[in-house]
């Protein structure tokens, strides 16, 4: 938990055991010894091992605290908006952070620094708020990741797009607020808005392609009937790994704010990556996104052309009980819909666990590679069958199943309330 950016700074930390929260540390700006520490909090943070000591960092905009609570180091340059966070330089050891800053006498308005001892790399004075800030593979003739900084007059020699060295190679930058991994190359793409309605404070999304040989932004998508979020910042809902292909999927609110919608590429890629989720950095960028400011997730690993092949990720999953399910009807006739009536089935766990404990919420169908959950208003069969019955919808079947005949298998898994899963496997015959 973090309060205070432009004055004092407060980060708690809390563990989570058996149902209750129990406070570890407090970092306190006001503290003797903290007092370099207070003014140069961000609206958003960052997470990630900056030591390699298996441990993760809280990056707090200009300074950083260590695993323990205690100052890691601070730079001084003061309050910003936008920070990234990631391995944005393959050619030197450890995680780069990229920066902007608000205080016109702020040493550096755009900052490139080693992220563990917080050492700038380079920097640009821009003697002003320099409002946002992106880090990017965008253009392939270039090791590592592009920055580039929007905030006033750009005609002036602080201004442009710069390699991780500190080289200005465009003075013609693209939109500054997102970055996505979206199509089949290497290179992220730009996430933004367009139409932008300075009354009503949105835009309609929008995803851009940088051409760096003409040194301009190409749209390759607009997302019409979608809104944008925190005015001109053109914040999606979330964008987010969600499908597991490495590339990222964004979601938008509709323009009535009633519904979500996400996108997902339709591109195909030559590239074989894990899914991002994997990564600790990466999965930490998507849980920090409710911080104040939302920014792109970026991953512990440098993503884009002529990447290294990605470290396998240190991961361990809880116990997978085994259960067992009987689905009913078990075979579906998909030319007919029969109306509204859902296929039932019934859950079955073993001895060492009762179905009362199962989160219903978590209960889903897999089949032919497409996840279908569990309807509401699930029920317990009787004490002495212990069975739990949950519905799914059988014309949403039919639909994933449309095409295929004879007998699928499907799966049938879900999670409990102590984070234990369980899985199950059954068959259906299609007519």
């Amino acid at each position: 938990m973090a309060r205070g950016y432009y004055t004092r700074a407060v980060i708690a930390a809390y563990n989570w055991r058996d149902g209750k929260l129990t406070k570890v540390w407090t970092f306190d700006s006001n503290k003797p010894g903290n007092e370099g520490y207070a003014g140069q909090g961000y609206h958003n943070l960052s997470v990630a091992d900056l030591d390699q000591d298996g441990k993760d960092e809280i990056v707090y905009g200009a300074a950083a605290i260590d695993d323990d609570g205690t100052g890691l180091y601070t730079t001084g340059l003061g309050h910003g908006d936008a920070q990234h966070l990631g391995d944005l330089d393959p050619t030197r050891p450890g995680l780069e952070f990229f920066a902007v800053h608000e205080h016109t006498d702020a040493k550096y308005g755009i900052e490139f620094r080693d992220a563990e001892t917080g050492e700038a790399i380079w920097g640009q004075y821009t003697g002003r708020d320099t409002g946002r800030g992106l880090s990017a593979d965008i253009d392939p003739r270039y090791p590592g990741e592009e920055s580039w900084a929007v905030g006033g007059e750009w005609n002036d020699p602080t201004g442009g797009l710069f390699t991780v060295k500190g080289e200005k190679i465009s003075t013609n930058i693209p939109g500054a607020n997102f970055a996505i991994w979206w199509n089949g190359d290497l290179q992220r793409e730009i996430l933004d808005h367009g139409n932008f309605d300075d009354t009503k404070q949105v835009g309609v999304g929008t995803i851009s392609k940088w051409d760096y040989q003409n040194n301009k932004q190409v749209n390759i998508l607009t997302a019409n009937g979608t809104f944008s979020n925190n005015g001109t910042k053109g914040n999606p809902s979330l964008q987010a790994d969600l499908l597991g292909d490495w590339r990222e999927e964004v979601i938008w609110r509709t323009e009535d704010s009633s519904a979500l919608r996400i996108y997902t590429t339709t591109d195909e890629t030559e590239y074989r990556i894990r899914t991002l989720m994997q990564d600790p950095v990466y999965r930490s960028g998507i849980a920090w996104q409710n911080v104040g400011y939302n920014q792109p997730p970026h991953t512990s690993f440098f993503l884009g052309n002529d990447m290294a092949a990605p470290p396998v990720p240190s991961m361990y999953l809880n116990k997978v009980i085994p259960a067992n399910v009987d689905v009913n009807p078990n075979s579906i006739d998909i030319k007919q819909t029969n109306g509204n009536v859902p296929l039932t089935v019934n859950i079955e766990l073993d001895k060492e666990h009762e179905v009362s404990d199962i989160n219903s919420a978590t209960v889903k169908m897999v089949v032919n590679g497409k996840t279908i959950f569990a309807e509401s208003h699930p029920s317990v069969n009787g004490e002495k069958t212990n069975k739990l019955m949950v519905k799914f919808d059988r014309q949403r079947v039919s639909e994933v199943l449309k095409g295929y005949t004879g007998t699928v298998q499907i799966n049938i898994n879900g999670f409990l309330h102590d984070g234990e899963s369980f899985n199950a496997k059954a068959e259906i015959t299609l007519k």
